[in-house]
């Protein structure tokens, strides 16, 4: 009887993902316009960004961090090779494999670390969910800065070199977050989300920085790292205690749409409810924030 209550329930879900997406279809299909007419890089953009990555004065080393649990290995292999083909070219990819129960995947990911020596590998002995695994990722980074990103989505190609470019035009940057849109199973760009700037109350009800986020990694370590035990929200506490430790200035806005976030009926991308222990963790995160917030009122002071 449960078996046919869970089937009832994965076959409603999708028939409310289809008749979403249905629905929305006139709006996708006018950002597609937009996507071809103003955000695709052609021959020209491409020498562009490549001028300007030459003329950076700092170089900063970014590390990419991605924990990686029984991902789909095509999407896994997009979303890899889309750091791969970063116009800036200093940065680390950092892969923490959380003992995946799927025997392809680690094969797969020790090949792709075999071909580029940028990428770095971590093999977990045991299953500890994302922020473990985040953590294992972020152990191998050299970088100077971290950024983000999750084993099926993807980043444009000029994604690190306009996280740079702010580096260079805001060395005092410690927090830099930028606009997003997602993409669906057949790589259809779709429902763009444009960012304000930072305020002291951005975070204080969703994780409205979300994707792409990328930290100093002297900050992350000063507040620990990840926290096990708010899976589901890791991210957006971790923004939250970060966003504790700094003041205004130290945070940037890039308004540009610099990460692809994969929608399908299973991901949060599509339907927050489908992963309900993540509003138990968020709501966690927040109310945690608003305590130490009430307990050190108007605290700012730089990070390191």
């Amino acid at each position: 009887m449960s078996n046919y209550f869970s089937k009832l329930f994965l076959a409603l879900k999708m028939a409310n993902y289809q008749r979403l997406r249905k629905r929305r279809e006139p709006q996708r299909a006018a950002y597609r316009q937009w996507v071809a007419e103003n955000d695709t890089i052609d021959a020209d953009k491409l020498r562009a960004l490549e001028a300007s990555c030459e003329q950076l004065t700092r170089r900063p080393r970014i590390s990419v961090i991605m924990p990686v649990y029984n991902a789909p290995l095509q999407w896994l292999d997009e979303a890899i090779e889309s750091v791969r083909q970063q116009v800036y070219q200093d940065w680390e990819l950092c892969i923490a494999d959380d003992c995946s129960s799927d025997p392809r995947v680690r094969p797969f990911l020790q090949k792709k670390a075999a071909e580029d020596a940028r990428i770095k590998l971590t093999l977990r002995p045991v299953n500890g969910h994302i922020s473990a695994a985040s953590n294992s990722a972020i152990e191998q980074a050299t970088g100077e800065f971290l950024a983000f990103m999750d084993q099926d989505d993807l980043i444009p190609r000029h994604a690190l070199l306009e996280v740079a470019l702010c580096i260079n035009h805001h060395p005092q940057a410690q927090f830099i977050y930028t606009d997003e849109d997602k993409i669906d199973e057949h790589s259809q760009r779709e429902s763009p989300t444009r960012k304000t700037g930072w305020s002291p109350g951005l975070l204080t009800q969703l994780n409205k920085v979300s994707h792409l986020v990328v930290y100093r990694q002297e900050l992350v370590a000063s507040v620990g790292g990840l926290r096990v035990g708010f899976e589901g929200a890791q991210d957006h506490d971790l923004a939250l205690r970060c966003s504790e430790q700094l003041d205004a200035t130290q945070i940037i806005h890039i308004p540009k749409i610099l990460y692809h976030w994969r929608s399908h009926s299973n991901s949060t991308a599509q339907v927050r409810s489908s992963k309900p222990y993540a509003v138990l963790a968020r709501r966690k995160a927040i109310q945690e924030h608003l305590v130490r917030q009430a307990q050190c009122p108007g605290q700012s002071r730089p990070a390191s």
